[in-house]
């Protein structure tokens, strides 16, 4: 990846991280205690009533509080009061007692009693009592105590209005029951008078309620607005304490997002550097192999030097090539790695098209990933590799035409992502094209060693001065190539267009001796005539240009595959000569033309040899005439020339025995021993 390109895809990496701001310019802030204004306020305008709000609570709080504790405590004060007032003959008030802890049973407990019906509730029973107790005692009961509380009450309850109302209520109560008693209109005994019907007594008494309550309900009334501004800060501060924290709260889960984005990021980069630098070693391990595979001309180190630096630089478990049969049937293991490779290549392994992956790459020439082969239902286990994790297989194709596969095995799951595939599929690209060039130069380099030999042959024919000589150079270098066997046949008559059979003067087999005797003649058809007078290569004996009558003699010899050329002098068959081998497959293009030069240049040979003979033949038959017409004329015995002429008829024409007939009289000689009658 070029620098531009990585430069901008980390840009595109970090788009959406904010990039730093230097403090106090962007973000949320505290708002400083000194903002919250001059009278220690929040600046909230739902602060105020949230806090009056909670002083309403307490008040409320406080009423039910009080309600309850004067169901408690009021239940022992009216049965004490209820004795203390029948004993002492005033029983009337008992129901004013009874009533009064009714509402307060009613107030303290009965749901849904608002708090303004509790508060005024409250105030009305303390004032009652002060009112009751005025009646029964005048200024020696607790009445003047009642009164007193009721102004402290109204600055809880309600506020300091209410309890500078409620003292006012206090003092006209006073002045009330002062003009009562001392005008006369309201009296008691004797021993509670204590001064109660003076007027001036009841004036002191207010006049002392008075100093004493207004005091109170300033310093109340002051208090509990000290307190209320206090309880107001207080809540401003912890409202801003509060928003505080939610910002403080926000800026942690900004901070903890942004890392867990920076976090991932970095992963990712992670990753992406990992995968380039992955990338770059697959690179240049595929330049390595490439620049070391591409100057090896010999295919069988160029294979081991492959299957070897693939699994070293790339940290693969296994590697092998499979190269196709000639038939393309199956795919045979040509070279793989360490000693299962060594292991693998001894027992001749191999495949059928389709099998396993590497049969499934090579049928449908793709490649074939198993990130976890215990899943892959094509995959094929093999004992040898029992640690196998992943593999994949390449097919090695040129040209559109399919040479073998390419396989690796990893001992990780899922160790081939497509960056792998597509690196190793170039590397095979290159490996193709490395071993088609061995293949050229090997099959360049057979054919430059194969015309050395040819050479030898074409002179050693030209050189021939029998049939015997031509038949031992065919032989001869057929045995330097990689056929198995050769058959030499001759058509006889030789030269003739109608040849009656076929003479097998030249028999050669390589690991054995033949299974037929050389000199073997056979019968010849038209349907052989015609088979071994054409050139024609099988790789197997199934082939149909293979002659139905030759197949029983070349199963029975084991023979696999053959091929035949014929020696024609011009268009005049003179015989062929066939190779084979015990294995199916032709032979190589190299020697298939070097088989074809060689017919060539041996039908030149035979055509040679045999006009040589028949000049011979000639020659000698001519001599001989000329030696029979010299004796004739200088012998004057009939019988001695007779003898003459049977004798050396048997030598020109090998023959067993010569009959010379004149007339009546039968004169014949054998060989060696001519007689004449």
């Amino acid at each position: 990846m070029r620098e531009d390109e990585l430069q901008r895809s980390l840009e595109e990496l970090f788009s959406d991280v904010p990039a730093p701001t230097p403090e106090g310019i962007k973000g949320r802030t505290a708002v400083p205690l000194a903002e919250s204004g001059e009278t220690g306020r929040p600046p909230s305008r739902r602060s105020q009533p949230l806090f009056h709000e909670d002083i309403q609570s307490w008040r409320e709080q406080f009423a039910l509080g009080a309600f309850r504790a004067l169901a408690v405590l009021g239940l022992l004060a009216f049965l004490a009061g209820s004795y203390y007032t029948y004993l002492n003959g005033r029983p009337w008030l008992i129901p004013v007692y009874a009533a009064g802890y009714v509402v307060v049973i009613v107030l303290a407990f009965v749901k849904g009693v608002t708090y303004p019906l509790r508060a005024w509730g409250l105030m009305a029973l303390i004032y009652s009592l002060a009112v009751v107790d005025l009646i029964d005692s005048g200024r020696g009961g607790d009445g003047r105590v009642f009164l007193l509380a009721l102004p402290l009450l109204a600055v809880l309850l309600f506020g300091r209005r209410e309890g500078f109302l409620a003292l006012v209520v206090d003092l006209l109560t006073m002045a009330l029951f002062g003009w009562l008693y001392s005008s006369g209109r309201l009296t008691i005994p004797v021993e509670r008078q204590a001064n109660t019907a003076n007027l001036f007594s009841w004036l002191s008494n207010a006049m002392v309620m008075l100093a004493l309550g207004v005091p109170l309900v300033l310093a109340q009334g002051g208090l509990i607005a000290r307190l209320y501004q206090a309880l107001t800060h207080s809540r401003s501060l912890t409202d801003e304490l509060e928003e505080q924290r939610r910002q403080l709260e926000a800026q942690r889960s900004d901070l903890e997002a942004q890392q867990i984005r920076l976090q991932e990021r970095t992963r990712a980069l992670q990753e992406a550097n990992y995968a380039l630098q992955r990338r770059a070693i697959h690179i240049e391990a595929s330049a390595e192999i490439g620049r070391v595979i591409t100057s090896i001309f010999d295919l069988d180190q160029l294979l081991r030097q492959a299957v070897d630096l693939i699994c070293d630089r790339f940290g693969f478990y296994y590697v092998g090539i499979f190269f196709m049969d000639d038939a393309g049937e199956y795919v045979v293991l040509r070279e793989a790695t360490g000693e299962v490779g060594a292991q693998l290549k001894a027992r001749g392994h191999r495949l059928y098209v389709g099998e396993g992956m590497v049969g499934w790459a090579a049928l449908h020439r793709q490649p074939r990933i198993a990130l976890n082969v215990s899943e892959d239902p094509v995959y094929l286990a093999d004992p040898l590799l029992p640690m196998t994790r992943s593999a994949v297989a390449l097919p090695l194709t040129v040209s559109g035409r399919l040479l073998g596969v390419l396989e690796a095995h990893s001992l990780e799951e899922g160790a081939f992502d497509s960056d792998d595939v597509r690196a190793l599929q170039s590397m095979a690209d290159q490996i193709v094209i490395a071993i088609e060039n061995a293949r050229r130069v090997s099959e360049d380099a057979a054919l430059l060693e194969a015309t050395n030999p040819l050479y030898r042959a074409g002179q050693r024919l030209t050189q021939a001065l029998s049939m015997d000589d031509v038949l031992n150079v065919i032989v001869s270098l057929v045995a330097e190539t990689e056929a198995d066997g050769c058959v030499v046949g001759l058509f006889e008559p030789l030269g003739s267009e109608q040849p009656l059979e076929i003479v097998l003067p030249s028999i050669w087999r390589r690991d054995r001796r033949p299974s037929i005797e050389a000199g073997t003649r056979v019968a010849l058809t038209a349907d052989l005539l015609a088979a071994y007078s054409s050139a024609w290569v099988a790789g197997d004996l199934d082939a149909p240009v293979v002659p139905l009558q030759s197949r029983p003699f070349l199963e029975q010899a084991g023979v696999r595959a053959v091929a035949n050329f014929p020696i024609l002098a011009g268009e005049t068959p003179l015989g062929f000569f066939f190779v084979y081998r015990t294995q199916a497959g032709a032979p190589g293009e190299a020697s298939l033309r070097l088989y074809q030069t060689l017919a060539a240049q041996a039908a030149v040979a035979m055509e040679r040899v045999r006009l040589l003979e028949v000049t011979r033949q000639q020659a000698l038959e001519e001599s001989t005439l000329r030696l029979f017409g010299d004796r004739i004329a200088q012998s004057m015995d009939i019988e001695a020339l007779l003898r003459d002429v049977a004798e050396e008829l048997g030598r020109v024409l090998d023959a067993r025995a010569v009959v010379i007939e004149m007339g009546p009289t039968l004169v014949g000689a054998p060989p060696g021993e001519t007689e004449a009658e």
